[in-house]
């Protein structure tokens, strides 16, 4: 309790749990009232909405982003323990596992003890000691928060987010704004540390560079991508290879030495996106 109140007391963020009163040797503390289910019992509220989910997901990001500049690691962020306030705003609580990285090395977990709630946690944090806690620890768990808020249901099997069971895109064909999740998604639910974002400010960053492109409706453009039309809306992106017969005179392009061109076909109306790079020089975004 009293490394709770502690932790609370370092932060001031409106997508943080606030305290309004406290006396620990008496062993309690008040908290502002949230009137809101926890999210666990409202994941339905952003399923198939990627954009609405993220959006929703930032300032908790935020908040835990303000955790790790000021050396703290959550611990146990889940559906759970993320409330609803009035307007419905998420709210971050329950800091009664935080992790402060300090000389002191504070700790409420044995050294071996499994150090978070076991299906929110990294796998590599399994048996780890509480010492190497990282705050990687927290953006795995938000990065499945993030996943069981567009999917609309509680359940990861650790990091197999693109299994056939638990892909997004699978799940919801139609949404295009699905398939920017996992540019995101595959920072954060990893098997290794290392491909893991350092910290909450790496995934902030991220997502703030994510947000404008969705809200303009943006595609990802990539191989294996299914596009849509922007015309008919109905039909998908074809890719023409370059070296199909007649390709370049069908299409009216005559390539130079010094240029490539990429070339997509809807299927439905015929309409034509067309990709011109350097040769030799493969799309950013392939």
């Amino acid at each position: 309790m009293e490394n709770e109140v502690t932790a609370l007391s370092k932060l001031s963020h409106p997508n943080v749990i606030r305290i309004l009163d406290e006396d620990l040797k008496s062993g309690w503390f008040v908290t502002e009232f949230y009137g809101g289910d926890p999210l666990s019992k409202s994941l339905t509220r952003f399923r198939g909405n990627f954009c609405a989910a993220l959006a929703a997901l930032r300032p908790v990001v935020d908040a835990v982003a303000q955790m790790h500049t000021q050396g703290l690691v959550h611990r146990d962020i889940k559906p759970e323990n993320i409330f609803l306030d009035q307007t419905g705003n998420l709210i971050l609580a329950d800091l009664g596992l935080v992790y402060f990285e300090d000389d002191k090395r504070t700790r409420v977990t044995d050294t071996f003890e499994n150090v978070g709630s076991r299906d929110w946690m990294p796998g590599w944090a399994m048996g780890m000691r509480i010492e190497d806690i990282r705050p990687t620890f927290d953006v795995f768990c938000l990065g499945k928060v993030l996943w069981a808020m567009v999917a609309g249901t509680p359940r990861l099997r650790l990091w197999y987010h693109h299994d056939p069971e638990f892909e997004l895109e699978e799940k919801f064909p139609k949404k295009t704004d699905i398939r920017w999740a996992r540019k995101i998604l595959d920072r954060c639910i990893v098997e290794k540390e290392e491909q893991c974002l350092p910290s909450a400010v790496d995934l902030l960053l991220m997502i703030d560079a994510v947000l404008p492109v969705i809200e303009l409706h943006a595609q990802v453009v990539s191989k294996g991508v299914e596009r849509i039309c922007t015309v008919c809306g109905q039909g998908q992106y074809l890719s023409v290879e370059e070296d199909s017969p007649n390709t370049m005179q069908n299409f009216n392009l005559t390539p130079t030495g010094q240029t490539k061109f990429l070339v997509y076909c809807c299927s439905n109306c015929g309409h034509v996106q067309t990709f011109c790079l350097p040769t030799g020089k493969r799309p950013a975004w392939n």
